[in-house]
């Protein structure tokens, strides 16, 4: 393997030798995993050259190094030396007419009393006005300063700023190394939320402290009243020894309760770090490019831990004058054409960097609809001076995001509007394989989309197109590995055959796929093992809709649960949702067999979803939804009138599966611009289950709301598909029995059957016959009473 060279230019005064020496053993670290990679990381400081160690400096040495280097990093303190300020001046020259190297400019905070020296003042002042550089709010501690550095020298290595870290207690890793401490860290320390919930982990901690010495009292009061029984056999000591018991279970039952708040506390601890470092890494990207007041504002305000204030001054609003003078510039004056774009690439990085802050706040309702309003204003800027390659990775980094968040219509036209201009490209490139690469991706994701909307025969469409590109693929570039992109396509058209009805052959597809893994070396298995888990995932849920193969159904799932433990472990809390997915499957496989099991699995699976939700709310919607419901339907097929406590239980989860269907339907409503969506058929028919429902606890009311509201949606969804015209007239004809056993409604009764009977001339002329025996036996009751 050939190795790339990176190299990264330190360029300081020796007041902050101790500084550099952190940075020099960090790239150090660093170096060991890039290797593996083959990437090399070289420093260059004037420590390293021989002539500076002898006192013999000869700067055009260091200029010449400057030139080479890849990332140029400058550190400031008090002064701004004649050699640090020379060497800028040669990357900022160099980086002017190459676009290369990418230059960090950080400024260490000074103590209280300290001041910068006039060198350095007229260096920012220079940096800010002349040349319009962003740099961010000075570093107060060496992990700020270490945390920016490994996010900058990751854009280098992988072109993008999608940092990869990990999140252990209040330590972030990146590639298995420690880079900083949040506790050092102001955006983490000063943030209101985590001082809250830290505030909060202390009470609970002091009452978890009291508990355990309440509890060790009690179990020392047991035991002396044990010992006492033993040497005096007195019946008396056994009422104090029950006291003492029934003492230590409610203290017990405390200490749960108090650390699963706690647990739940430093959850939320570490999702709000997570959010404050996808913040920073924008920060980060907005180094070194054009400086912005607003952005500056906000970048302070973040980094002193006031996240909100600066969510509320990067309001697209406050900045709409700005974005649009700038693009008005743009267009009408060429020789204003670099400055513009600088100003472009600011606004992009500002809108970017508040759609994310604005995902941040997890208090505001709105906050996914005004993020998308900033990307996708980002995104029309952006297209404006970013390469058509770049210009196609917002596209379908965007498209990603709506479809994650069940905004199907929009995906789709993003997926499409991303596919035209990879043609664009391909027009004047026809070898462009990784043109080609992002195209199939494109196919897939459209296809998950089409089969997700019903839309089988344009699912297949799409699948086939992703599953040809990648073939053609894989025989030209072998040694790129798209055999798991080709093993992911095949099981998703299994499951799609499987859904067209050709059942064996769906699991004829995923089978070979499978048998395909199984015969390859263990090194090459280790990588696909994400895959080959969706494959056992979806056979198993294939063999559970045929009850002659429980057994298989088991083994499957069994097996894609081993895997996603495997995956979880290696990256905690990234595969919780399939852990989840695989518990719901077997929560339905148990439903017919094992009531305690099926119910155990699907409450484990509701508790991942419900937690996954506090992160990414509308994402998990669906997943919700379906849980509630499989939870509703189990307790209903075990109710009897021995159990009433079932019934309850059942109208209770139908009910928290209708809001999410709602919440659902409102969003495919705004987002298809009808009056339903794909959950419309579900609310419908939850609302007819509820109407069952409460009908069988005697709640009448309740019920014939619940029919109405099912006769109200079946109603919009027949204007579009007659079939839902059966499920409409069985609304009707429940609406018409209940009314008919409320004196005060018999008119409603007699107008509710005419109705369906209407429908059933003209639809299912067959099933009058029994609206009609339904309508006589109602008038029977009434004649009766």
């Amino acid at each position: 393997m050939k190795e790339k060279d990176i190299h990264i230019f330190l360029a300081s005064s020796e007041e902050l030798s101790d500084d550099r020496k952190f940075i020099n053993e960090l790239i150090g670290k660093l170096q060991s995993s890039y290797t593996q990679r083959g990437i090399r990381l070289i420093l260059d400081q004037w420590e390293n050259q021989n002539p500076a160690f002898k006192g013999e400096r000869t700067q055009n040495e260091y200029n010449s190094l400057v030139r080479k280097s890849d990332l140029f990093v400058a550190l400031f303190h008090h002064k701004a030396g004649k050699y640090t300020q020379e060497e800028f001046e040669v990357a900022y020259q160099c980086c002017v007419e190459n676009k290369t190297p990418q230059i960090c400019i950080y400024y260490k905070a000074l103590q209280p009393k300290e001041k910068e020296e006039e060198s350095l003042q007229n260096f920012k002042k220079r940096i800010i006005k002349e040349m319009e550089y962003f740099t961010i709010p000075p570093y107060s501690h060496i992990d700020t300063l270490c945390l920016s550095l490994v996010i900058q020298i990751a854009f280098l290595v992988s072109g993008s700023y999608d940092f990869q870290n990990e999140i252990r207690d209040s330590q972030i890793y990146y590639n298995g190394i420690r880079i900083a401490d949040l506790d050092k860290i102001p955006f983490s320390y000063n943030n209101p939320e985590i001082i809250d919930f830290k505030e909060k982990l202390i009470a609970i901690n002091e009452k978890i402290k009291e508990e355990l010495e309440k509890l060790s009292a009690k179990q020392a009061y047991l035991l002396k009243w044990e010992e006492k029984y033993k040497q005096l056999q007195d019946e008396d000591f056994l009422e104090n020894i029950q006291i003492a018991k029934d003492a230590i279970e409610v203290i017990k039952g405390n200490l749960e309760k108090l650390h699963i708040e706690k647990d739940r506390l430093n959850d939320r601890i570490q999702e709000q770090n997570k959010c404050l470092i996808n913040v920073a890494i924008e920060i980060n990207r907005c180094a070194s490019k054009a400086s912005n007041e607003l952005l500056s504002q906000a970048t302070a305000l973040f980094e002193s831990g006031k996240c909100k204030e600066a969510v509320n001054l990067l309001c697209s609003k406050k900045i709409k004058q700005n974005i649009e003078q700038s693009i008005c510039d743009y267009k009408q004056a060429k020789e204003f054409y670099e400055a513009s774009i600088n100003t472009l690439k600011t606004n992009f990085n500002i809108l970017m960097l508040a759609a994310k802050s604005i995902l941040a706040n997890q208090n505001d309702p709105n906050r996914f609809n005004k993020a998308c309003e900033a990307r996708k204003k980002a995104i029309s800027i952006a297209q404006l001076y970013v390469c058509p390659e770049e210009y196609c990775h917002l596209l379908y980094k965007y498209a990603r995001f709506l479809d994650k968040n069940n905004r199907i219509n929009q995906a789709i036209s993003y997926y499409s509007s991303t596919l035209n201009h990879y043609r664009e490209i391909l027009i004047k490139n026809p070898q462009r394989f990784d043109i080609q690469s992002g195209m199939a991706k494109c196919y897939n994701r459209m296809g998950n989309l089409y089969n997700k909307l019903g839309y089988l025969k344009q699912a297949e469409t799409y699948y086939n197109k992703s599953n040809n590109l990648y073939i053609d693929l894989q025989n030209k570039h072998l040694e790129s590995h798209f055999e798991c992109k080709l093993l992911l396509i095949q099981n998703n058209l299994g499951v799609l055959y499987y859904k067209m009805g050709d059942k064996e052959y769906g699991q004829t597809l995923i089978k070979r796929q499978i048998e395909k893994y199984n015969r390859w070396p263990q090194e090459k298995k280790n990588r696909y093992i994400r895959e080959i888990a969706n494959c056992w995932i979806n056979l198993g849920t294939f063999y559970r809709q045929d009850t002659r193969k429980d057994r298989q159904a088991k083994r499957c799932l069994e097996k894609a649960l081993e895997c996603y433990v495997q995956l979880n472990a290696l990256e905690v809390g990234k595969y919780e949702s399939q852990l989840a997915d695989c518990y719901y499957q077997l929560g339905l496989l148990f439903k017919e067999t094992n009531f305690g099991k099926s119910e155990d699995y699907l409450l484990k699976a509701l508790e991942v979803f419900l937690k996954m939700k506090k992160i990414k709310p509308e994402i998990y919607y669906p997943k919700l939804a379906r849980t509630y419901e499989s939870l509703g339907n189990l307790y209903f097929s075990y109710y009897d009138d021995t159990q009433p406590v079932l019934l309850q239980k059942s109208i209770e989860y139908y009910t928290m599966a209708l809001s999410y269907d709602q919440a659902l339907e409102r969003i495919e409503q705004i987002d298809f611009q009808q009056n339903y969506g794909p959950h419309t058929a579900f609310v419908g028919n939850t609302y007819f289950i509820l109407g069952n429902l409460y009908k069988l606890d005697k709640k009448y009311e309740d019920s014939a709301h619940s029919f109405e509201q099912s006769a109200e949606t079946f109603t919009r969804l027949a204007a579009v598909n007659k079939a839902y015209n059966h499920l409409l007239i069985c609304s009707y004809e429940e609406l018409a029995v209940i009314y008919g056993q409320i004196k005060e409604c018999w008119d409603l009764s007699k107008q509710y059957f005419e109705y369906a009977l209407e429908l059933a001339e003209k639809h299912y002329p067959n099933k009058k016959e029994l609206i009609l025996e339904k309508q006589n036996a109602v008038l029977s009751q009434r004649a009766a009473v």
